[in-house]
């Protein structure tokens, strides 16, 4: 029990030092200010004390202390929009996606525009937006008004579907790796045509690819 609470307290500060670097450039990538966004840190002394001093009263982010928000996937917000940051190990060449398996479907559970995956590429510390809903339909095969290769599916360098890694089974989840390339292509015909959010299209239009040249994102 320990040791678990240990290994628990060290993925939370390693997590938190990701969010607060990747939060340091977040005017740079989406062109807004950091007081539009949201930080929802966990309620515990180990997290207040990380968090605290990091930012300065004139540019820092609004902080809540919400583990609730942590624990459903959420670690930022911008005006009703959730985010969440995800960092990829080094060893990977795409960003890996966690799906839950639900009545026949791969779904994020959350609302239908509302959700954005934040994918961090520890290796180059490439900075990626996508939509939940994007994810949603390329991986349920529902790939309609989409600008997809015609062999995406089945060249298997492209799109991967990982259903058999034990820890996210026990989760009800479906692992899947998807070219960051491709999905980019995708993004703007997505925010054209299938998103109605129109906060969601103004922050992710304005929004490209972002290399972090001073991070060191690491894989929790």
């Amino acid at each position: 029990k320990k040791g678990a609470d240990t290994i628990t307290t060290i993925n939370h500060v390693i997590g938190m030092k990701n969010e607060i670097q990747f939060l340091k450039v977040v005017p740079d990538i989406y062109s807004v200010p950091l007081s539009d966004f949201s930080y929802f840190v966990y309620d515990d002394n180990k997290s207040r004390e990380t968090v605290k001093g990091t930012f300065s009263d004139n540019n820092s982010p609004a902080i809540v202390y919400s583990s609730n928000q942590q624990i459903k996937g959420n670690d930022f917000m911008y005006k009703g929009l959730t985010l969440d940051l995800k960092v990829n190990g080094r060893r990977y060449e795409r960003p890996f996606f966690e799906l839950f398996y639900k009545d026949g479907k791969y779904t994020y559970q959350k609302t239908k525009d509302s959700h954005i995956i934040v994918a961090i590429m520890a290796k180059d510390s490439m900075i990626y937006s996508f939509p939940a809903g994007l994810i949603e339909m390329i991986v349920n095969h529902n790939s309609q008004g989409l600008p997809l290769p015609q062999d995406f599916y089945y060249k298997g360098t492209d799109f991967y579907k990982f259903d058999e890694i034990t820890d996210l089974k026990n989760k009800g989840k479906v692992g899947f790796a998807i070219s960051a390339e491709i999905l980019q292509v995708c993004l703007r015909s997505y925010l054209s045509y299938h998103c109605g959010n129109s906060d969601m299209r103004y922050l992710l239009m304005q929004c490209k690819p972002y290399q972090d040249k001073d991070g060191n994102y690491i894989e929790n």
